[in-house]
C-alpha cells in the first residue's frame, strides 16, 4: 500500500472519530437542553401558582411581614432530581431567586450555543470527510496512471536489456568462431563477417528506433504530467483565488454587520435612555400628584378643624345666652336629643368616609408597591441583555429607590399627622357631645340652638359631599396612573423583545458569516496543504523521469558503443581481407 493511501485512511478514520465524538457530545448536550427545559418548565409553573398567585392574595389581605410570607409553598423537585444526581445521592433545594432564576437561563443559553457550535462542527466534519475522500480516489487514481507509466518503463528497460545481452552473447559467440577459423575459411569468414555486419546494422538500427520509440513515448508522458499538474495547480489556484474572494467578502460583509450591532446598540441605548426618561417624569408626576393630593385632604381636615372650632365658638356664645331662657328647658329637651342623635349619626358617617379613604390609601400604596415589583422586575430582565451596559442606570435607579423612600416616609409622616389631626378631631367631636350633653343640663334656648344645628349639620353636609368629590378625584387619578404604568411597561417590553430579537439576528448572521469564513479559511488550508502534496508528488515523479532519461543516455552511450566496436570489427576485416 502506498504511503499517501495510508495517509488518507489514517485522516479519514480521524475525521470518523470526531464526527462520532461530535455526535455524542450534540446527544448529551441535546439530553441535557431536555432536562433543563423541564425545570425550567416547573419552576416557571410553581412561581406562577405558589408565588404570583399566593402573595396576590395576601397582599389584597393586608399580610407584609416577612415571616409570613417566607412561609409561601414552593415548587416539589422530586420527580427531576434523579435526572441531575446518582441513586445513593440527594439534592437539597432552596426556594428560587432571582439570581438562581438568571443563572437557569444563562446556563441554558450556553448549552443551546454550545450544541449549536457542535452541530456546526459535525457538518463541517462531514463535509471536510466528503471532501477528503474525493481527493483520496482522485490521488488513487493518478497513482495509478503513474504505476502504469513505470511499468511500461520497466517492461522496455527489460526488453532492452535482453536485446543488448543477446546481442552481447551474439558478438562472442562471433569473435570466438572468427579466431578458431581465420586461418582455415578467410574467405567464409569474411562472407560470414559480412553477414553479421548487415545483421549489427540492423539490429542498431532496429535498437536506435526503438530507443526514439521509447524517448518520445517518455517526452510525451512527461508533457502529459506537466499539463495535468499545470492544469490541477491552476485549478487550485482558481480556488484558492475563489476563496481569498469569499473570505474578503466576508470580511466586508463582517464589518457591515458590526457596524449595523454598533447602530441597534446605539439605537438601544437611546431608547433605553428615552423610556427611562419618560418613567422618571411620570413617577415624578405621580409623587407630585400625590403630594398635591394630601395637600387638599390637609387642608380639608383644616377647614373641618376650623368649622368645629366656630362651631365651639357659637356653642359658648349660645352658652352665655341662654342663661334668661332656662324656664323653657323642659319643654325642648327632647328636640334637643333628637337633634343629638342625627349630630351622633353625622359624626358616624365621618368615620366611616374617613375609613374609606384609609382603605383607598392602602388599595393605592398596594398598586404603586404592584408596580414597583413589575418594574424592578423588568429591570432585572433587561438587566440579562446588557448587564455592564446598565450599570449607570442602576445607580440611578438607586438614586429614584432613595427617592421613594423619602417619598415614602413623608407619606406615612402624613398619614401620621393625618391620624393624629383625625384623633383630635375624634377628641373634639367627644367633647362636643359633652357640651351638647351639658348644654341640655344647662337649659339653652331651644329655638336658636335648632336653627344653628340645622345650619351646622348642612355646613357639615356640604363638607363631607366635597370630601368625597375629592376622594373620588384622587382614585380616578391614581387609576389614570396605573394604567398610564401599565401602558409604559408593555411598551417597554415590546422595544425592548424587538431590540433583542434584532440584535440576536445580527448575531446569528454574524456567526453564519464567521462559519463561513472559517469554512473557507479550512478549504484554502485543505487545497494549500494538497498543493504542496501534488508538488511534492510531481518533484518525485520528476526525479524518476530524470532518472529514467539518465538510463536511456546509459544506454544510448551502450548503443554507440557498440556501434564503435561493430565500425572496428568492419575495419579490421577489411584489413584483414587487404
Amino acid at each position: 500500500m502506498e504511503p499517501l493511501d495510508i495517509e488518507v485512511v489514517d485522516e479519514a478514520e480521524y475525521l470518523r472519530s470526531l464526527v462520532a465524538t461530535a455526535a455524542s457530545d450534540a446527544a448529551v448536550l441535546r439530553d441535557q437542553i431536555h432536562r433543563r427545559t423541564q425545570l425550567l418548565d416547573k419552576l416557571r409553573m410553581a412561581y406562577m401558582r405558589d408565588v404570583v398567585v399566593v402573595k396576590d392574595q395576601l397582599w389584597k389581605h393586608g399580610i407584609r411581614t416577612d415571616a409570613e410570607l417566607a412561609a409561601l409553598p414552593s415548587a416539589d423537585f422530586k420527580p427531576l432530581l434523579p435526572l441531575f444526581s446518582p441513586a445513593e445521592s440527594f439534592l437539597r433545594v432552596r426556594p428560587c431567586t432571582d439570581e438562581a432564576w438568571t443563572k437557569a437561563e444563562i446556563a441554558a443559553q450556553v448549552a443551546t450555543q454550545q450544541l449549536a457550535t457542535v452541530k456546526a462542527a459535525k457538518d463541517k466534519s462531514d463535509g471536510a470527510l466528503a471532501a477528503m475522500t474525493d481527493d483520496a480516489a482522485t490521488l488513487r487514481r493518478m497513482l495509478v496512471k503513474e504505476q502504469k507509466v513505470t511499468a511500461f518503463l520497466q517492461d522496455e528497460q527489460k526488453r532492452l536489456k535482453g536485446k543488448l545481452d543477446a546481442m552481447a552473447a551474439a558478438r562472442s559467440t562471433h569473435h570466438a568462431s572468427m579466431e578458431a577459423t581465420v586461418v582455415a575459411q578467410l574467405e567464409t569468414a569474411a562472407t560470414t563477417a559480412d553477414r553479421t555486419a548487415a545483421t549489427a546494422d540492423h539490429t542498431a538500427a532496429t535498437a536506435k528506433a526503438e530507443l526514439k520509440q521509447c524517448q518520445d513515448a517518455h517526452v510525451a508522458a512527461m508533457a502529459m504530467a506537466a499539463d495535468a499538474m499545470d492544469s490541477q495547480k491552476r485549478e487550485w489556484q482558481r480556488k484558492v483565488d475563489r476563496c481569498n474572494e469569499r473570505q474578503a467578502k466576508a470580511a466586508d460583509m463582517i464589518q457591515t454587520l458590526q457596524r449595523d450591532i454598533e447602530r441597534f446598540e446605539a439605537a438601544a441605548a437611546a431608547m433605553e435612555t428615552r423610556v427611562e426618561l419618560k418613567h422618571l417624569q411620570d413617577l415624578n408626576a405621580m409623587s407630585g400628584n400625590w403630594q398635591r393630593e394630601v395637600e387638599a385632604h390637609a387642608l380639608t381636615k383644616q377647614r373641618s378643624m376650623d368649622a368645629m372650632a366656630d362651631l365651639e365658638r357659637r356653642l359658648k356664645d349660645a352658652l352665655a345666652a341662654i342663661e334668661p331662657t332656662r324656664a323653657q328647658l323642659a319643654d325642648t329637651r327632647q328636640q334637643l336629643l333628637q337633634r343629638t342623635r342625627e349630630l351622633d349619626a353625622a359624626t358616624a358617617q365621618y368615620t366611616t368616609l374617613d375609613e374609606l379613604f384609609r382603605t383607598k390609601t392602602r388599595v393605592w400604596q398596594t398598586t404603586y408597591d404592584e408596580m414597583d415589583g413589575h418594574w424592578r422586575g423588568t429591570l432585572v430582565r433587561g438587566g440579562l441583555d446588557g448587564e455592564f451596559a446598565y450599570r449607570d442606570l442602576e445607580r440611578s435607579v438607586h438614586e429614584l429607590h432613595d427617592q421613594r423612600r423619602e417619598v415614602r416616609e413623608l407619606t406615612r409622616a402624613l398619614e401620621d399627622k393625618l391620624r393624629s389631626a383625625t384623633d383630635a378631631l375624634k377628641q373634639r367631636t367627644f367633647d362636643h357631645a359633652m357640651a351638647n350633653r351639658n348644654v341640655v343640663r344647662a337649659e339653652c334656648a331651644i329655638s336658636r340652638l335648632e336653627l344653628q344645628v340645622q345650619t351646622l349639620t348642612s355646613a357639615l353636609e356640604r363638607q363631607w359631599e366635597v370630601s368625597g368629590g375629592m376622594l373620588m378625584a384622587a382614585e380616578e387619578a391614581a387609576t389614570r396612573h396605573v394604567e398610564a404604568g401599565h401602558v409604559w411597561q408593555a411598551t417597554y417590553l415590546d422595544a425592548r423583545d424587538e431590540w433583542t430579537a434584532a440584535a440576536r439576528e445580527m448575531e446569528a448572521k454574524a456567526g453564519l458569516l464567521m462559519d463561513d469564513v472559517e469554512c473557507a479559511r479550512r478549504q484554502r488550508q485543505a487545497a494549500e496543504a494538497k498543493t504542496t502534496k501534488c508538488l511534492a508528488r510531481l518533484k518525485e515523479i520528476q526525479s524518476c523521469l530524470e532518472d529514467k532519461t539518465f538510463e536511456c543516455m546509459t544506454w544510448q552511450q551502450d548503443m554507440a558503443a557498440l556501434s564503435a566496436d561493430v565500425s572496428v570489427i568492419h575495419i579490421d576485416e577489411k584489413e584483414e581481407r587487404t
